[in-house]
């Protein structure tokens, strides 16, 4: 792709907001595998349970992705969007 086809993409404010949550939500996703791995070494002390918390923070990620993609392409935008969503906030009511 030329600049100019850059600019034009960057120009719209539906991409630059896309951009935006994606940059929050991969923050968001950093702080999440600092945190449980800070919080299972200063729990056990041990290194190598830590970077086992961090392997498994990572397999949802590598084995549901293919299949979760073939699924949202099949359902709504905004199913797709709710359901995460609101399974996410009934899980941090838990807390």
């Amino acid at each position: 792709m030329e600049k100019k086809e850059y600019r034009q993409l960057l120009s719209q404010r539906q991409c630059i907001q896309l951009l935006l949550a994606d940059t929050i939500n991969r923050f968001g996703d950093s702080i999440d595998v600092i945190a449980y791995s800070w919080i299972m070494y200063e729990i056990t002390g041990s290194a190598s349970l830590m970077a086992l918390v961090v392997g498994l923070n990572f397999v949802p990620t590598v084995f549901l992705t293919p299949f979760a993609g073939a699924f949202v392409d099949r359902i709504s935008k905004k199913g797709a969007w709710r359901w995460p969503t609101c399974c996410a906030l009934c899980l941090l009511r838990q807390l």
